[in-house]
């Protein structure tokens, strides 16, 4: 198999221990031709000096499963402005800094606010794009670590045919009640009756026993992991700012397949994610709710569109509400609300 260049985006915002452990996982891969791009989303804490210092060797992280290397340190560090990573870096230190191992180094861009999970990874994109030689670019969460065979087998099926745009990997819970073998995601299918990215193990909790073992084409892949060739990005364009977070990969995905990419699942390609299991996170609920009836709004037929809200306002919405009482959350109730109304006549998802 060759070897084409990977550039790896990880987008940190305030979670620098995450941060450090998903990079420590990450300098251990036996591919060989990548580059790790480290974007600071505007963290306002210790998040860029932290990463620093364990870069320097200074500081010794507490890892779960994640062994610290001593060996790759010190990392050296490329600082890039958001303005110069955009186009691309600068050609004599990119020269320079290309030649060392890639788990000697990192780049690094300290933006001055918080884009989002969209607008953050945009401009991981647009080095990417603008950069010699890179054919793929990976968006890999920070909470996130990985099996060191992962991008190997991404880029294997990646290669199988010369359709397939993006490939995700086997999501497992990072810590499932203890358990490690727990899939999180195989990859899912988009239900635009429902509006739903419906992954493929539904509940969301399969212990692994084989049964997504299988290379298989599917709809979308969760964003935590997510290979995409940079061919995709010129045809289609980058993820959707607008939507500032939750449904962006759902919605880069179906544009993506209605171009004509193939999106594949790569069961040997194994990730161990963080998920938050507290779904009553203010911000995911807020803008999954909204971007759901935006993504519908922008994709759905007249028909499609008429059945889902159906669906949301005679049964989904009564689900949530019902849980919302029961917990007497006048908040959650309020942040429902504002994203119904901002979801149906906000004119920003034009």
């Amino acid at each position: 198999m060759d070897c084409p260049k990977v550039c790896i985006v990880i987008l940190n915002w305030k979670r620098w221990k995450d941060t450090l452990e998903c990079l420590e996982s990450l300098f251990k891969i036996t591919y060989t031709n990548y580059e790790v791009l480290l974007i600071d989303n505007g963290s306002q804490n210790d998040s860029v000096s932290r990463i620093k210092e364990y870069c320097e060797g200074k500081r010794i992280p507490e890892f779960g499963p994640t062994i610290y290397n001593k060996a790759n340190k010190p990392i050296q560090i490329l600082e890039y402005s958001k303005e110069v990573a955009e186009r691309g870096g600068n050609p004599k230190d990119e020269e320079m800094f290309n030649r060392m191992n890639p788990t000697f180094r990192l780049k690094l861009i300290a933006l001055d606010k918080n884009l989002g999970y969209t607008g953050g990874n945009n401009v991981g994109m647009r080095y990417a794009m603008n950069s010699i030689g890179l054919e793929y670019i990976l968006l890999l969460n920070d909470d996130t670590i990985v099996h060191p065979d992962f991008l190997t087998e991404l880029i294997r099926i990646s290669r199988s045919d010369p359709k397939v745009g993006i490939v995700g990997p086997k999501v497992y819970y990072y810590d499932f009640k203890g358990r490690r073998d727990v899939i999180s995601s195989a990859g899912g299918n988009i239900n635009l009756w429902m509006g739903r990215g419906e992954h493929r193990n539904l509940h969301r909790n399969d212990i692994d026993r084989g049964q997504y073992d299988s290379p298989s084409e599917v709809d979308f892949v969760e964003g935590s992991s997510i290979l995409i060739k940079t061919e995709v990005f010129r045809k289609i364009g980058l993820l959707d700012e607008k939507l500032f977070a939750y449904w962006e990969e759902t919605d880069f995905c179906f544009r993506a397949k209605k171009e004509g990419f193939g999106i594949m699942y790569a069961p040997k390609a194994m990730i161990w994610h963080k998920v938050d299991l507290d779904k009553r996170n203010e911000m995911r609920f807020y803008y999954v709710t909204r971007n759901r009836f935006w993504f519908m709004l922008e994709h759905a037929t007249l028909a499609q569109s008429f059945t889902f809200m159906i669906y949301f306002f005679g049964y989904d919405l009564w689900k949530i509400l019902s849980g919302v009482f029961r917990r007497k959350d006048m908040k959650s109730l309020a942040i429902l609300f504002n994203a119904i109304i901002d979801g149906l006549f906000n004119p920003n998802w034009r």
